[in-house]
């Protein structure tokens, strides 16, 4: 299924809360966690296709097609990072905006609410950014024109 969204759905913010587990669990400190997060930003940041791609770009797509069809390493892991890192800035966003009251966490939970068990699609990134602004109480605009 074609989607814009591709940093937002299946496996990544999965791989977002896989890094706060570890955490949350007490396997890792904070200390580690940043360093990984710091390291996951710096190679993403060393890819050219950095510079021209937005995370909804359909070159992103076609990447990930081919991921599927020839397991094209370096396309896989740029997709996941970057989707990754993404997740993890809005969350931070989320938290700021908020006071700490809201997550990336409470995101998913209106999202599942508002769309996935009303039998409803969600429209990319502009229903995450809708769903995100309904919890801050504010615009997210800045941040979705970031990704797109």
């Amino acid at each position: 299924m074609y989607t814009r969204s591709l940093w937002f759905r299946g496996r990544r913010p999965p791989n977002t809360f896989s890094s706060y587990a570890l955490v949350r669990t007490g396997l890792w400190s904070k200390q580690e966690f940043l360093q990984d997060l710091s390291q996951q930003i710096t190679e993403l940041e060393s890819r050219p296709a950095e510079e021209w791609q937005s995370a909804e770009s359909p070159a992103w797509m076609r990447g990930w097609k081919n991921t599927r069809s020839t397991t094209n390493p370096s396309v896989a892991f740029l997709i996941t990072r970057r989707a990754q890192v993404l997740g993890f800035l809005l969350d931070i966003v989320l938290r700021d905006r908020t006071e700490n009251q809201r997550s990336l966490d409470d995101l998913l939970r209106a999202m599942n609410a508002d769309f996935a068990r009303e039998g409803k699609f969600y429209r990319d990134s502009l229903d995450i950014r809708l769903e995100a602004e309904k919890l801050t109480g504010g615009s997210l605009f800045g941040f979705s024109s970031t990704i797109m």
